[in-house]
């Protein structure tokens, strides 16, 4: 096992047993499945059989949102000093606390599949949703490292955190397809690693399925980058400004 996945489980065991991560975890994927389906109700149409895809997908990127306190998280729990002065790279402490934020998330996929059984009586599980599914996961954490770092400064960086939800969640489409958007945000969508997933999740073939995948790989891959750059120079401003304290 490596550094970073023993850093990664010991971070998630940890936000797991903490009520407002489990909370978030839990209310996300219900809340926005349930509103889908009296959405879908209210045409007079059943809701679709893979809406707990979207759902589950929905609920990652809500906990994934919680990355724009998690520093702050460790801030508060004086834990932050200590994290940065870790023989262990930057990259692989932090990026390890941010994926923890992510997968907390997935709490959402077996009370998603719950639901589906029980509004629709069937659950449809195909190639192309378990890709994107994947796929969405990967995004999350790509996207928290870079949460964190625009965020990294900011000592009440929690209350920003419904603005990064919804729109993200507007805007990748899991509230309303692509298509219905205006042609200015189908570029703006695509630039997030999550809109590739949500379009892999709803592909007609496997292969379909495959191409949006690989291009949420390649967005993913930038906002990695682009993360750890941006974290490891916050992180490097804070330190030399005195402010990883909470005080």
């Amino acid at each position: 096992m490596t550094s970073w996945t023993r850093q990664l489980r010991f971070h998630l065991r940890h936000l797991l047993r903490t009520p407002f991560f489990v909370q978030q975890a839990v209310a996300a994927p219900l809340s926005f499945f349930c509103l889908r389906a009296l959405a879908t109700g209210g045409t007079g149409t059943m809701p679709p059989a893979d809406l707990w895809t979207t759902s589950a997908l929905a609920g990652v990127w809500a906990t994934t949102t919680t990355a724009v306190g998690m520093i702050g998280f460790q801030r508060y729990q004086g834990t932050l000093e200590h994290l940065v002065m870790s023989t262990r790279r930057l990259s692989v402490v932090f990026s390890s606390l941010c994926s923890a934020a992510t997968l907390v998330g997935l709490v959402g996929v077996p009370l998603g599949i719950v639901a589906q059984t029980v509004v629709t009586g069937r659950v449809a599980v195909s190639a192309a949703s378990t890709i994107g599914l994947a796929v969405g996961v990967a995004g999350c954490a790509a996207s928290s490292l870079l949460l964190a770092a625009l965020f990294v400064s900011t000592r009440s960086a929690t209350v920003y955190e419904p603005l990064v939800l919804t729109p993200v969640w507007l805007l990748t489409g899991l509230v309303v397809p692509l298509a219905v958007l205006p042609e200015w945000a189908t570029p703006v969508a695509l630039a997030h690693p999550l809109t590739g997933a949500v379009l892999a999740t709803g592909a007609g073939s496997t292969g379909t399925a495959l191409g949006w995948a690989a291009t949420s790989v390649l967005v993913r891959t930038a906002w990695s980058v682009l993360g750890l750059g941006l974290l490891g120079a916050a992180l490097r401003r804070s330190r030399r400004d005195a402010s990883l304290a909470l005080s």
